[in-house]
């Protein structure tokens, strides 16, 4: 196992353990008596701690790219540890469209409960749909940012093109009409994994600006889509990437072209 995976777990796992039983539990079980920015605050706090045990170093630019009102935000995924690097920067209460396979994961699945967040089969085009349906009528409510990744999966190749979009998952914003937020994270892809032993975890994320319904409202859910994708690729290949690049060889020096 790694080691700042075992430092985070003796660093903060009383903390962890005391979240889990003093309110996580109880949030999840009965979120609907507590207010959605309360039980925010609280995991959000959880989730810094946790970033912290592990190493992670957020470098984050454009946060004055968010509206004050409940948005979409849209970002590539690399890791299992993107929506807390995303989540720890994001001030206003967010919740995110996760596989249904987390539900297995009884910590992760609680903390999805808690943000009143969803599952989504992505092996059942009818279940897919009426997750998406959910989605889209909570945004008309505007108590909450919803996070989502059109990718649909993890890019196992960090130096590839993003993956196609799916389109249908610009379907809740279209149709709330709502602002659409580009977000392009990198470096999560080294936190967990066993390749890279680093003692910290540099991780760029970037908020791009958002996209008004008045800029999209003529446009089909695959132009969006593409426009999207397209805003978080120029993010990722010509900023975070190159950041990055500068990061490693600052940090390896002569072993960079080996370790990258």
């Amino acid at each position: 196992m790694k080691s700042n995976i075992i430092r985070a777990a003796l660093t903060k796992g009383p903390y962890i353990i005391y979240s889990y039983f003093s309110w996580m539990i109880r949030y999840s079980k009965h979120k609907e008596k507590y207010p959605i920015a309360k039980k925010y605050a609280a995991l959000q706090k959880l989730v810094k701690k946790v970033n912290a045990g592990l190493g992670i170093e957020m470098h984050v630019i454009g946060k004055n790219n968010l509206p004050d009102v409940a948005s979409c935000l849209i970002s590539n995924h690399l890791s299992g540890t993107d929506p807390l690097t995303i989540l720890s920067e994001i001030d206003s209460p967010t919740t995110f469209v996760c596989k249904k396979e987390v539900k297995k994961i009884p910590f992760v699945a609680k903390c999805v409960n808690t943000t009143e967040g969803e599952f989504i089969d992505r092996e059942d085009l009818k279940e897919s749909l009426r997750t998406m349906m959910k989605v889209e009528a909570d945004l008309k409510k505007g108590t909450k940012n919803w996070l989502i990744y059109p990718e649909g999966t993890r890019n196992k190749d960090d130096r590839k093109l993003l993956l196609p979009f799916h389109h249908g998952t610009f379907r809740p914003a279209f149709k709330s009409q709502v602002p659409i937020v580009p977000i392009c994270i990198y470096g999560t892809q080294r936190v967990v994994s066993t390749k890279y032993k680093f003692k910290k975890y540099d991780v760029y994320m970037e908020i791009g600006k958002p996209l008004y319904y008045e800029d999209y409202k003529d446009m089909k859910t695959q132009e969006i889509a593409e426009l999207v994708q397209s805003k978080i690729q120029t993010m990722l290949s010509y900023h975070a990437r190159r950041k990055d690049r500068d990061m490693l060889i600052n940090l390896l020096g002569d072993k960079y072209k080996e370790s990258y």
